[in-house]
């Protein structure tokens, strides 16, 4: 019988991991494409929002008050006019409704000047650098005066610039505004040292005569913001 055996060939041919080298490739954006009529299409521009501005808070005025003319501070006001020098001018202040009105009428006559002034503890500015006032006006043209120990003489003085108006007005004087003042002139004299200061004031000396008046709600000194 013939017997048939069928054989497989085997080669000696082994399999090995293909491996590629390859670099990878760039992403490029896509060119523009073109519709049926021609027209470009491009990729949606992606906007970016800028960043929203920084808001930046309005520092305020650090204050303590002088007087608030409630009776419940310490404050010894005193009305000085020019009689003291043979003027003639009339007036002074009261407290009304827990303000300080000064009236009267300056007489040109004489000194022709009103004033109010209150002692000043020692060191009571140290912390400061500014005095607020809360005031009504009739528009003339007051200062605000302080007084040393040393120089009784010398005041530094800056005007108030308040409008003449029913309504209550809010100003700040710096000490650095301060400027040195001989009976009302200006002259060339050391700058205002708070440490030294001992009377503080308001005069009334511009020049006019007549009636004024001015009331006063509240005086703060103040640590200025900036």
């Amino acid at each position: 019988m013939l017997t048939i055996y069928s054989a497989t060939l085997l080669c000696g041919c082994g399999f090995s991991e293909v491996t590629t080298n390859q670099e990878p490739q760039s992403i490029t954006p896509s060119p523009p494409t073109k519709t049926s009529n021609n027209k470009m299409i491009s990729e949606p521009e992606i906007k970016i929002e800028p960043p929203a501005p920084e808001i930046v808070l309005e520092k305020k005025p650090v204050c303590e008050v002088f007087d608030d003319f409630s009776g419940t501070q310490d404050v010894n006001w005193q009305r000085v006019n020019d009689n003291v020098m043979g003027g003639r001018s009339t007036g002074g202040f009261e407290i009304i409704d827990q303000s300080m009105v000064l009236s009267g009428s300056i007489n040109l006559n004489g000194g022709g000047f009103t004033s109010v002034r209150a002692p000043l503890p020692k060191k009571i500015l140290e912390n400061f650098d500014a005095v607020t006032f809360l005031a009504k006006s009739d528009g003339r043209g007051y200062d605000l005066t302080f007084r040393d120990e040393a120089r009784r003489n010398i005041s530094h003085r800056a005007p108030l610039d308040l409008k003449a108006s029913e309504a209550w007005q809010e100003v700040m004087i710096k000490f650095s505004d301060l400027a040195p003042a001989f009976f009302g002139r200006p002259i060339d004299a050391q700058s205002f040292n708070k440490d030294e200061a001992r009377e503080i004031g308001i005069i009334l000396n511009d020049g006019l005569g007549g009636g004024y008046e001015l009331s006063l709600k509240e005086i703060r000194f103040c640590k200025s913001a900036g």
